[in-house]
C-alpha cells in the first residue's frame, strides 16, 4: 500500500516546478501587479527634494526598508500572496526602490 498517492505527488512537483519558474523571471512589473502599494513607494521617493544634506541610507533604514520588511520576503505577512514571500521578490522591490533614491548630500557616507 502507498503511503502517498502518485498523482499527488506529480501535482507537488509541478506546482514546485512552475513556482520556480515565476521565481526566476519575477519582474518589478509583476510585482505591482500584485501589490500596486509598492509602485505608490516608487513614486513617493520620486518626489523627494534633498537639502544640503540628505542622507539615502538614512531615509532608506528609518523609512522604507521597514515598510518592505512588512510587505515582502520572508517577513510579509500570511495573506501575501506566495510569490511575494521570496527571496527574489523581496530582491526586486529592494534594488528598485532603493535605486530610485536621490544620493546622500553633505552626509556621513560622502566622507
Amino acid at each position: 500500500m502507498e503511503l502517498i498517492d502518485s498523482d499527488f505527488v506529480s501535482f507537488c512537483k509541478e506546482r514546485e516546478a512552475r513556482q520556480t519558474a515565476i521565481k526566476g523571471s519575477l519582474t518589478w512589473e509583476t510585482i505591482i501587479a500584485i501589490d500596486p502599494y509598492f509602485d505608490d513607494l516608487l513614486h513617493g521617493i520620486k518626489t523627494i527634494k534633498p537639502g544640503e544634506k540628505f542622507c539615502a541610507n538614512e531615509t532608506w533604514y528609518k523609512e522604507y526598508k521597514p515598510i518592505i520588511l512588512r510587505r515582502v520576503g520572508y517577513f510579509a505577512p500570511n495573506y501575501a500572496p506566495e510569490i511575494l514571500k521570496t527571496e527574489k521578490a523581496y530582491d526586486v522591490v529592494y534594488q528598485k526602490l532603493y535605486d530610485a533614491l536621490p544620493d546622500c548630500k553633505g552626509c556621513a557616507c560622502m566622507i
